[in-house]
């Protein structure tokens, strides 16, 4: 899957740029702009330091998470076209992908749900392996292994639940 993934990203360089440049440039810019208009000048500067703990102003911390947002939504779009394209061949006409909010917004609402099912999945596990740990059920080399085993297993989860995203760009939403 992901030797195939590459290969369509490559396959056809200027139709990924199409699909991704303008986008990424335009999230960058309203990143950046919206970490100026909540931050001011603060948002470009070298983080404070005081007491030898780097300062979290409310601020920065209010910036980070818009410039976060916006990258999110970017990423969704990109998402959307190029689902469209690999699934549909619905290739943009424009220097810029289409906007279909209507798929765009499908797709954050099942981003959001694979993300909190994942959440889900990872607490409880962890909940398990202190249980384990603490309960003497495995040995100390057993409890070496036991993060790579969860990363593994929540990577197989993952790769399952994120199918409803490729169907929520084409719209054709799957349930989780």
């Amino acid at each position: 899957v992901v030797i195939h993934a590459i290969k369509m990203l490559v396959h056809d360089v200027g139709l990924t740029l199409r699909l991704t440049l303008l986008p990424y440039l335009i999230a960058t810019a309203a990143s950046w702009g919206l970490g100026y208009l909540i931050a001011g000048p603060l948002y470009f500067s070298e983080p404070l330091e005081q007491g030898g703990a780097l300062a979290l102003q409310p601020r920065l911390i209010a910036a980070a998470l818009s410039a976060f947002l916006v990258y999110w939504l970017v990423v969704c779009w990109m998402a959307v076209g190029w689902h469209r394209y690999s699934l549909l061949n619905e290739r943009p006409q424009t220097a810029v992908p289409p906007l279909n909010q209507a798929f765009v917004g499908a797709y954050v609402g099942a981003s959001i749900r694979v993300f909190l099912c994942m959440l889900l999945i990872a607490a409880l596990a962890g909940v398990l392996m202190s249980i384990a740990a603490v309960g003497g059920l495995v040995g100390p080399t057993g409890g070496q292994f036991m993060p790579v085993i969860l990363v593994l297993a929540l990577t197989v989860v993952a790769m399952r639940l994120g199918l409803v995203l490729p169907a929520a760009a084409i719209g054709q939403p799957l349930a989780l």
